[in-house]
């Protein structure tokens, strides 16, 4: 009645039909055949697109009137075995990326094996796990082999789903098959199965299965790239990485190289007997900061904190093992705990601190020191190449002298020089296929990198103070981990004499961090550093290894127990509820974080407090190869009267730096509302747009917000809702305080209670007749 047959060149299928005969094919049916749709035919005709036939790779086919054979481990009625070649086509790949914006067909996985849909994969399925655990019951398999594919095409002529028939059935058809293979196997076994537990067999008997083959990069090669200019004593280094519409990038996989050398102030070489050598991670702590732009948009956090980053994730992210071997290609040689201030790499072996010793021999007599590491930003922590087309710019501000190096000659003053600097980046050819595949996808959505941003910030203690209360540490969108760290004021800020990476405890008995008024830990730490009583601290080193994910794991660190208190004290909180340092997201949570931070004694110095954390953050990058910054997008904005809009001020680090509002009236008179109470001229984009859109303009005159809290999106719907409900702008400045930290807890409570709180990066703030939105996520 109906016959079909197939085009290997075209890949269409045509149907032959008989006279009087007519066929509905619908649903997933009709999408494998090449039909547009559900399709009613009647008569012989060729389909207009080619056959898709998916996750479809082999047809198992059974029958009870043949005679059971030998077939791998049993015998079985197998008549025959389809194996459906496929080619490489650029299709795929489109699909493939489609799939994972949430449009276009199911992914096509290749041709070695199911991976969970279609008819294909209930009779393959079935054949390769339940055929070794039978032996007199390989007929009842190809039964069920049959039935259940026959069953499922029959659900799909009918019009039902695809995917929810093959999941009916095959659960239907592993329980009758089940059943059978376990009274099979219980026979012929002496052990007992646990129950409720189900079958199965070995990948060691898998003897038939290759490793897949990778298709998608054709080519791979290291590039290197020198500063942009000249370098100076003082002055930045900068390279630039200029896009490529074939090549995309490899992050993690860049490296920087620097070769430098320690002279006198003069230039002149080190005479011998020099007391100077250069301090730890010496590649890292050469340059104070690190910023990363991506066609001309800095991503990358604008603070000079960059040598506690790369030292904190140095010392907690790597074993001994790296230690002594790849970790000394940047310098790295752990100080002795104990005698880290020893600024003496000439001391005598019972005082001097080995690491400095070691580093100085490399520098000694103004010898050349050649160095290649990682780069500490978040971008390079990540997996996924860089689009084709992306620019990428690094400048790296310098360390002053005194900070990176340590000395014992009194009124000696001492530089370094970096004679070379190059950047290693891996750029990575792939299949032609692959960037077709991604701009068809980029028509439809942005690139999405998942990032571990990291935010460093510092609070000091004055000298004589026995605690330290930080209220806002982070206020708004809360951190994942938080590793906390005390350094003294001098060394943080560079002195020839003090170990700028010597984390003292400074006697402190007591430490607590408070979110909304919850402690973590439940039960605070409460350390005893003292050795004359003991010197207990383990709950504090403990968390070196609870706050970092390691804990009962074959893990660890380069501290020990004893190294612990003598240089090497931090203190780590991992705040995600499934203690999880994962790749998966966790909800974004909303509050204040507190740190509560009490000593034995009163402090003899300023103690600066180094706060280290997470936070899960998203680059998005679109098809014109743009972040996501609407502060841009003004250029072509053409609004109605009145409107509200809501800007970030990108870029200045990732991802979005702050939140402003503009309204504007009937009468074109604009406001331009910024909770730090700087102008719109802060930025030429902006101050343009009010110029060309504003009769006359003015703006709020005065600072709101506090420095360390991160609510300018909160301040942003206070005065946006309160303008469109007629308040003037001296109206809503009336609610505040001169006290930021009043200002700020007011309106995350206001906002709180009147609206439901919502991921960042996705909410919609839709005030007047027409807004803009900033699809990055919030900055400090």
């Amino acid at each position: 009645m109906v016959r079909y047959s197939w085009d290997d060149k075209s890949g269409k299928v045509t149907v032959h039909l008989r006279e009087g005969v007519e066929v509905i094919y619908k649903g997933a049916l009709a999408e494998i055949l090449g039909f547009k749709g559900d399709t009613h035919i009647r008569s012989s005709l060729t389909i207009d697109n080619p056959m898709d036939i998916k996750h479809l790779h082999n047809l198992f086919v059974y029958c009870d009137i043949v005679e059971p054979h030998a077939v791998g481990h049993a015998k079985v009625p197998l008549i025959r075995v389809v194996t459906v070649k496929f080619r490489v086509n650029p299709r795929h790949y489109e699909d493939y990326y489609l799939h994972q914006i949430g449009h276009g067909l199911p992914v096509f996985r290749g041709g070695r094996g199911q991976r969970g849909h279609g008819i294909g994969n209930i009779l393959g399925g079935l054949f390769r796990s339940a055929v070794p655990l039978l032996k007199k019951g390989a007929k009842a398999l190809g039964k069920e082999a049959l039935r259940t594919g026959m069953a499922v095409a029959g659900d799909v002529l009918d019009g039902r789903s695809l995917k929810s028939s093959v999941k009916t059935r095959g659960l239907a058809a592993s329980k009758r098959v089940a059943r059978k293979a376990v009274s099979s196997v219980t026979a012929s076994s002496n052990g007992n199965k646990k129950e409720h537990s189900c079958e199965c067999t070995k990948s060691e008997l898998d003897l038939f299965v290759i490793p897949p083959t990778q298709t998608s990069t054709e080519k791979g090669q290291w590039i290197e790239y020198h500063p942009i200019a000249n370098i100076t004593d003082s002055g930045p280094i900068e390279f630039y990485v200029s896009g490529s519409s074939e090549e995309y990038i490899d992050l993690p996989q860049t490296k920087l190289y620097v070769r430098a050398k320690i002279t006198l102030s003069n230039g002149d070489e080190l005479p011998a007997g020099s007391k100077v050598g250069p301090v730890n991670l010496f590649l890292q702590s050469l340059f104070s900061q690190v910023d990363v732009s991506l066609n001309e948009r800095l991503i990358s956090p604008s603070t000079p904190t960059y040598p506690y980053r790369a030292v904190i994730e140095t010392l907690l992210s790597y074993g001994s093992d790296a230690k002594q071997t790849q970790l000394t290609s940047s310098l790295f040689y752990k100080d002795t705990a104990g005698s880290m201030d020893n600024p003496d790499p000439l001391a005598a072996d019972d005082a001097v601190n080995q690491g400095l010793k070691t580093r100085a021999a490399f520098t000694r007599r103004s010898k050349t020191v050649d160095m290649l590491g990682p780069i500490h930003s978040d971008i390079f922590f990540q997996d996924k190449y860089l689009l084709n087309g992306v620019s990428m710019k690094l400048k790296l501000i310098r360390s002053k002298d005194q900070f990176c190096l340590m000395s014992a000659d009194a009124d000696v003053e001492y530089k370094v020089v970096i004679q070379d600097a190059s950047l290693f980046v891996r750029k990575i050819k792939l299949n032609p296929a692959m960037p077709l595949a991604h701009a068809r996808a980029l028509e439809k959505a942005t690139a999405k990198y998942p990032i571990r941003r990291v935010v460093t910030k510092m609070f000091s203690i004055p000298v004589g103070n026995m605690s330290f209360v930080q209220d806002h540490i982070f206020l708004g969108k809360l951190p994942k981990r938080l590793i906390v760290s005390c350094v003294t004021n001098t060394a943080f800020n560079g002195s020839y004499v003090e170990n700028p990476f010597n984390f003292q405890h400074f006697n402190a008995n007591f430490l607590a961090v408070y979110l909304d008024g919850k402690q973590i830990p439940y039960k605070p730490l409460k350390p005893n550093f003292d050795p004359n009583s003991g010197g207990n601290y383990i709950r504090a080193y403990h968390t070196l290894f609870s706050g970092t994910d390691k804990m009962n794991h074959d893990e660890g660190n380069v501290i020990n127990r004893e190294e612990y208190a003598k240089g090497y004290t931090l203190y780590a909180f991992d705040l995600t509820p499934d203690l999880s340092s994962g790749d998966h997201y966790n909800l974004v949570k909303q509050g204040n974080l507190r740190m509560e931070l009490q000593f034995q004694r009163p402090l003899t110095t300023t103690v600066n407090v180094v706060v280290y954390a997470e936070l899960d953050n998203l680059i998005e990058i679109d098809k014109a190869r743009n972040g996501i910054f609407p502060s841009d997008a003004l250029r072509e904005l053409q609004p109605n009267y009145p409107c509200s809009l809501v800007i970030n001020l990108d870029p200045s680090h990732l991802p979005g730096s702050h939140w402003v509002a503009v309204f504007i009236s009937k009468e074109k008179h604009g406001e331009y509302f910024d909770s730090y109470g700087l102008p719109p001229s802060t930025l030429s984009s902006i101050h343009t747009f009010m110029n060309r859109t504003c009769l006359k303009h003015d703006y709020n005159q005065r600072t709101l917000q506090g420095l360390f809290s991160n609510v300018c999106g909160h301040y942003v719907i206070f005065f946006l809702l309160h303008k469109n409900r007629g308040w003037k702008m001296e109206t809503i400045k009336f609610w505040f305080t001169a006290q930021p930290d009043v200002n700020d807890q007011m309106v995350y409570e206001f906002i709180s209670k009147y609206f439901l709180c919502i991921e960042e990066g996705h909410r919609n703030l839709a005030f007047g007749t027409q807004t803009a939105v900033s699809r990055g996520k919030r900055g400090f």
